[in-house]
């Protein structure tokens, strides 16, 4: 069929018509053959049956009267047929009575019947008809007549039909080839204007070329759908163009604060190095994280935060020099390339989540970029109106300069990047230059990160604990499990070294896990031991209270230790419950069901407010280490102090004072009537196996001093140590 797809639409054309005209012809013509075959056959036997019962009906007397004479001379009159070649009349018996040929022969006639049949019938024996009637006298069969007839006039009919039906079938072929020819005209032709129409809109993208309509037939719809097509697919190709610019667009622009993003800033950063080493010139890059940006986030909604982003991107951009980057829809970084040529190239961008990046290119001095810094966090010192209430944040931010602290895009953003997170650890709020030093604390940061991974697989982290005394009592209470390293190498490390690394590297919930586990365990043990009951308190952190799975871990801790719930305490902290208030008050109620109580730890450094405090199903407050210490020595610590104390007494709490390293601290407290203490006044953290040791030598200080107070029974266990 190849030669077939690769001739003209209109020789198709013409193809397909003569041959659908012909073939459907043939098969009119080859029925009205069969069908005429079949009338001619019917006629022929109607026609030879009723000479046959005509003859059967004349010889009647004749074989009554077994006269072959009569019936010879009766079979004698089918000569005039010169169809019929022979006739045999029969008695009753079989015996021949009659016998007829059309030509002399001395052969016998063969007949295809049996002599005795008793019922018309009829055979087609070769170029031969056979017919057979019963010769019937007073409803009795006396004898049969057999007949045999050529099909002369039955074949010259049939040569007629086929004769007939050739002549149509060529008539028809011609009457096509004329049709086809005619046709092609309406349809051909169109659909060839069609398609050159359809290459020239292809090739000069003229989609306002039309194709000429001709008629109103389906041609005519076709070149209407066409037409309509290429009228569309001309507002699309505008669509898309201006489609392309805006995915151009978004693709260099963040699409919340319509800043430049961080591909556009590194793109721009590359052009500014380029021209500070042609030019001998200063580049600094200022990196700057949102502090608290996230208790925004998870209080009020990601549509808040969103609306801080706004403006904190705002307030960055006129607080940049005049000359800062603006960018047009006609290109992002064709629009930054003219812009640097023009000495315009400047540019604040957010490259993710609440950070945000400024590049000063061409910079007289290093301190340049620090004025900038000041100026802007000052600017995010101001309170931002979200949902009509004041909202305070702050910022961090890290320096770096080209060329002193790299000479590359991955380096100064890097370095910046260090010196953010190293501002963000002393304290937020302010600005900070990368220095070397900063390069080498992040690599031991690295290596305390691998070295920390390593330990929580070889076990070689410890669970400490540090008592809490009743104040009045002077009972231990409870103990508060801290985590300890001992590194093989360096010794004992601080949790204030680890424990950001931990929670920087995700490493905080199973180093929380392991806590929690080996906290109930040996609380179990202690127990066992004969110990007096005492409770276990555990600090949740942040990661590990926003797992789905908190709830299900705690129970298997408890479950693995045949631990009672009541002997566990968790110790959250402000900013971990507040950013969900309804989550927090329903996992809280579901670990109280537990029988384990909460508590709110570092209490008074957050943003609780009182409503929200009263709808925690919680505990206990533990006043923030940092009041504890100023009480003695600022008036306002002290008030402070005092009036959590009555807050949380009021609101049925108990009250637990960390921190305590003094007499004087001891008494203020206990005057201020604080529940329990814990510090270093009476009991540094210490191993697991040392809490017994520890335990009776307080106990035994107690009941020999019971009249003592509570420093005269500190004084005296120091003196048995």
């Amino acid at each position: 069929m190849n030669w077939f797809r690769n001739i003209s639409i209109s020789n198709k054309l013409r193809v397909f018509i003569i041959t659908t005209s012909c073939a459907l012809l043939l098969v009119a013509a080859l029925g009205n053959l069969i069908s005429h075959t079949g009338a001619a056959k019917t006629a022929l036997i109607r026609d030879l049956l009723i000479l046959t019962r005509v003859v059967a009906s004349n010889s009647t007397a004749a074989v009554a009267f077994d006269d072959d004479a009569a019936a010879d001379e009766i079979l004698a009159a089918l000569s005039s047929d010169p169809d019929i070649v022979a006739a045999t009349t029969f008695g009753n018996t079989g015996e021949i009575l009659g016998d007829y040929k059309l030509t002399a022969t001395d052969e016998a006639v063969f007949w295809s019947f049996d002599p005795a049949m008793s019922e018309e019938t009829h055979v087609f024996n070769g170029p031969y008809v056979e017919i057979a009637a019963p010769i019937i006298l007073d409803g009795s069969r006396i004898g049969a007549v057999f007949l045999r007839s050529n099909m002369g006039q039955f074949n010259k009919d049939i040569r007629y039909g086929v004769m007939t039906a050739a002549g149509i079938l060529v008539v028809a072929f011609f009457v096509a080839f004329l049709l086809s020819s005619w046709l092609e005209r309406f349809i051909s032709v169109p659909i060839l204007q069609l398609a050159r129409t359809m290459g020239s809109i292809s090739k000069n993208q003229q989609y306002e070329e039309k194709v000429e309509k001709t008629s109103n037939d389906e041609i005519g719809t076709l070149i209407d759908s066409f037409n309509n097509m290429i009228s569309e697919i001309g507002k699309r190709d505008e669509m898309l163009l201006e489609h392309a610019k805006r995915i151009e667009y978004l693709a260099y622009f963040d699409n919340v604060t319509a800043l430049p993003n961080r591909a556009y800033a590194k793109h721009h950063l590359e052009l500014s190095l380029a021209g500070a080493k042609r030019k001998s010139s200063l580049v600094a890059v200022l990196y700057i994280d949102l502090d608290y940006f996230k208790d925004i986030n998870d209080s009020l909604g990601h549509s808040a935060g969103d609306e801080l982003l706004k403006q904190v991107g705002q307030r960055m951009k006129k607080t940049v020099r005049a000359n800062d980057l603006v960018s047009t829809m006609r290109g992002p970084l064709a629009d930054l390339e003219s812009t640097q040529a023009e000495g315009r190239s400047d540019v604040v961008g957010r490259i993710g989540g609440d950070e945000f990046i400024i590049v000063l290119d061409d910079i007289c001095r290093v301190e340049d970029a620090a004025v900038l810094a000041q100026r802007i966090l000052e600017e995010l010192h101001r309170p931002f109106e979200i949902s009509r209430v004041p909202r305070y944040i702050s910022g961090s931010i890290g320096i770096s300069v080209y060329p002193d602290d790299g000479d590359d895009i991955e380096t100064l953003l890097k370095h910046a990047d260090l010196a953010m997170y190293h501002a963000k650890d002393n304290g937020r709020g302010r600005y900070q230059f990368f220095t070397e030093s900063l390069d080498q604390l992040a690599r031991e940061r690295m290596t305390l990160e691998h070295d920390l991974r390593d330990a929580l697989e070889r076990t070689e982290l410890e669970v400490w604990y540090q008592p809490r005394v009743d104040i009045r009592s002077r009972e231990v209470v409870s103990v508060e499990a801290l985590v300890r390293w001992a590194h093989p190498e360096r010794g004992m490390i601080s949790p204030c070294e680890f424990i950001p690394v931990a929670e920087r590297s995700g490493m905080i919930i199973e180093l929380g896990s392991f806590v929690m586990h080996e906290a109930c365990r040996m609380a179990k043990q202690w127990q066992d031991e004969g110990l007096p009951q005492i409770g276990v308190s555990v600090n949740l952190s942040v990661a590990q209270f926003g797992q789905d799975d908190l709830f299900a871990q705690i129970e298997k801790s408890l479950l693995e230790s045949s631990l009672d719930g009541r002997y566990l305490e968790l110790e959250l902290t402000e900013s971990m419950v507040m950013g969900d208030v309804d989550k927090s008050v329903d996992l809280i109620s579901r670990i109280g069901q537990l029988g384990i109580s909460t508590s709110i730890d570092d209490f008074g450094t957050g943003y609780s407010s009182l409503h929200r405090l009263r709808q925690l199903p919680v505990n206990a407050l533990k006043i923030d280490r940092s009041f504890v210490q100023d009480m003695t020595s600022d008036a306002d610590s002290d008030a402070i102090v005092r009036t959590i104390i009555t807050l949380a007494h009021s609101l049925r709490l108990r009250v637990i004072a960390e921190g305590v390293e003094n007499r004087a601290q001891l008494t203020r407290l206990s005057s201020h009537d604080c529940d329990e203490i814990q510090g270093f006044l009476f009991c540094k953290p210490m191993p697991g196996p040392e809490v017994w040791e520890w335990m009776t030598s307080w106990q035994e200080s107690i009941l020999s001093r019971r009249s003592a107070s509570f420093s005269e029974t500190i004084e005296l266990l120091r003196a048995s140590e």
